[in-house]
């Protein structure tokens, strides 16, 4: 699907490098075993992050990710863990 695509590169010119390294994250997180409420969590998430030297806050990029472009959804929320699962798979993959 070429709108798929071409909002991953929107999604990636808007955010640059911090897009790409969440969404990198989340491809990892999402390849951990163990019991999961969804395909990764925030937390997962924050330890991939801060394994490759990065400290930002990844929130609003998963906002935009799940709102604005329609990749991820939110699978649990708790006060406090938060869920996602990736629903455009391929799309992140190949981004």
């Amino acid at each position: 699907m070429e709108g798929d695509a071409s909002s991953m590169e929107e999604f990636l010119a808007k955010y640059g490098d911090r897009g790409y390294y969440v969404l990198k994250s989340m491809l990892e997180a999402s390849l951990r075993g163990g019991a999961k409420l969804g395909d990764f969590s925030l937390k997962d998430l924050k330890d991939k992050l801060t394994a490759y030297g990065l400290d930002y806050n990844p929130v609003p990029l998963l906002y935009a990710l799940e709102k604005n472009y329609g990749i991820i959804r939110t699978s649990y929320r708790s006060s406090n863990q938060h869920w996602w699962v990736i629903l455009r798979r391929r799309d992140v993959e190949e981004a």
